[in-house]
């Protein structure tokens, strides 16, 4: 191995690449601010406890960690940018009532990636805070969208989901932290067989059963939005206001949008140790380009809601060569 080459998975941006790439990031700021998002470029590192607000023990496995000669306390290198956006709000409107919006472009490092994933990706992203509203979240999906089609991607189809009805459902399962555990690994395998042995081995109720049927079938009637409806109203009738929030989100945008293909799946697990609210990723040419939600810290109370994107820049097909 050449002394000077790149830990594996690392890559520079040179050449012709670095060209699309700069080219790429000052297109979808300038985009960002045409919509008024404010720019913010926290740095790469903090301190642990700050990168891990929200996605916790995920955040922890995945990033480089070390001691701070200064302060000798844990220092680590980001692994997702939002965690400092939420720092840096309390920062700048600690007392303030006043929405905010803010845009941001940077590398994350990640300690464990697949074979194939790059540890080292460059993001663009933007957040609103201090507006529960569901227009917020219209405005945010709308805004992933138009950076999608910024970075020349096509054929998009949008997940959609809502974490918090997820959570419900799982909660109402009342599962011990081992159960839930392993339920989760079956739902996100949507593996039917194990789901079976689960509920034989546990011994579950029908109303626990139900619950995992409608779960686990979500995916297979994420296109038929009348049978989801009824079949969570009928289990959880206290989730539709949860439900009408992602209904007007799914009415509005699709009407902006008629091309675009619509899945909307209930048991979407994407973000559920962090959002609490919608979640969506966005997916071009079957490519997840673009992910995003909604999250309230329960980590603080100091901490305003917010909702936002994630763009892996590098998986867009403006900036696509090969590495």
């Amino acid at each position: 191995m050449n002394s000077y080459s790149l830990p594996q998975q690392i890559y520079e941006w040179t050449g012709e690449y670095g060209k699309k790439l700069e080219n790429l990031r000052r297109s979808l700021l300038d985009l960002l601010f045409s919509h008024h998002f404010q720019y913010v470029h926290p740095p790469i590192l903090e301190y642990q406890e700050t990168l891990a607000l929200g996605s916790g023990e995920v955040s922890r496995n995945q990033a480089f960690r070390f001691i701070d000669p200064i302060s000798g306390k844990m220092l680590a290198i980001r692994t997702d940018i939002s965690p400092q956006i939420s720092r840096l709000d309390y920062a700048l409107n600690a007392q303030s009532q006043t929405i905010a919006k803010y845009c941001y472009a940077g590398e994350i490092a990640l300690a464990r990636v697949d074979s194939l994933a790059i540890r080292n990706p460059y993001q663009v992203g933007a957040e609103i805070f201090g507006d529960s509203s569901v227009q917020a979240d219209i405005e945010i999906l709308t805004v992933a969208l138009e950076c999608c089609q910024k970075a020349k991607e096509s054929d998009f189809l949008v997940d959609l989901g809502h974490t918090g009805i997820l959570k419900h459902a799982v909660n109402s399962l009342d599962l011990s932290a081992s159960q839930q555990e392993q339920f989760l690994d079956i739902l996100q395998r949507k593996a039917i067989a194990d789901a079976t042995l689960f509920i034989e081995n546990n011994q579950l109720n029908q109303q626990q059963i139900n619950i995992i049927k409608f779960l686990l079938e979500c995916n297979e009637t994420q296109d038929d939005i009348e049978i989801i409806k009824n079949n969570l109203l009928s289990l959880f009738p206290e989730c539709e206001k949860k439900w009408q929030h992602l209904w007007e989100i799914f009415e509005t945008i699709s009407k902006r949008y008629p091309n675009i293909k619509w899945h909307i799946d209930i048991a979407e697990l994407q973000g559920f140790s962090y959002h609490t609210g919608i979640v969506f990723g966005i997916y071009a040419q079957q490519k997840l380009i673009c992910r995003g939600g909604r999250y309230n810290h329960s980590s603080s109370s100091n901490f305003r809601t917010a909702t936002g994107f994630t763009l892996d820049v590098n998986s867009l097909k403006a900036a696509s060569v090969n590495l």
